[in-house]
């Protein structure tokens, strides 16, 4: 068991995955020893957010280890959940190296804080969003020939001066700060518009 155990670590260490597998399937040993490996692998695949070996692992050690059953289903769980919110990084990782960095972050920020691979999501969340913002169009006319142009996030003085004349009592000045840009129309909606939209 000792030696299964250096290999499978030098293997880790070397992130050689499929190799992992394969020596895992050809261990099928009831060996405190080889349990021991198991629940190692459990530990250190998921700092690597290995998820899908970990519910593996977790499969067969439901089998060979009785006496620790509902902790390895409480594994197989949360690898599947974990496995999940996975995916979905990976697939807002693949938006974005095609330039998507809109799309990408809308998946992204659909990943909660509680996610193992959250730490990745942070990281990825402050880039994307200024690439986005560095490839984002100042200005764009759409279908219906409704031309926009991009409000940068900011902040402002809303509201006028007291000593501005006609001024209503409403108005009282007040900073105000946006914390996402946003398009807004050059001109007020016209009645075309409106039912070309509606």
């Amino acid at each position: 068991a000792d030696a299964v155990y250096t290999v499978v670590e030098e293997q880790i260490k070397a992130e050689y995955f499929p190799g992992v597998r394969v020596l895992l399937e050809g261990v099928r040993s009831r060996n405190p020893e080889d349990i021991r490996c198991r629940r190692y692998l459990l530990l250190t695949y998921w700092e690597l957010y290995e998820y899908e070996l970990i519910y593996v692992i977790s499969e067969e050690l439901i089998k060979l280890d009785s006496v620790n059953r509902i902790e390895y289903e409480d594994w197989l769980r949360r690898a599947e959940l974990e496995g999940k919110w996975k995916r979905m990084y990976e697939d807002a990782y693949v938006l974005a190296r095609e330039g998507k960095f809109r799309e990408a972050l809308v998946i992204l920020r659909k990943i909660p804080v509680s996610a193992g691979c959250y730490r990745l999501v942070e990281v990825k969340l402050v880039e994307w969003e200024n690439m986005e913002r560095q490839h984002r169009p100042k200005s764009y006319t759409s279908a219906l020939g409704m031309s926009f142009v991009y409000i940068p996030a900011g902040t402002f003085m809303m509201g006028s001066p007291s000593s501005e004349l006609g001024r209503s009592g409403d108005e009282v000045q007040h900073q105000v700060t946006l914390t996402k840009g946003f398009y807004m129309q050059t001109t007020e909606v016209t009645q075309g518009q409106w039912q070309a939209v509606m």
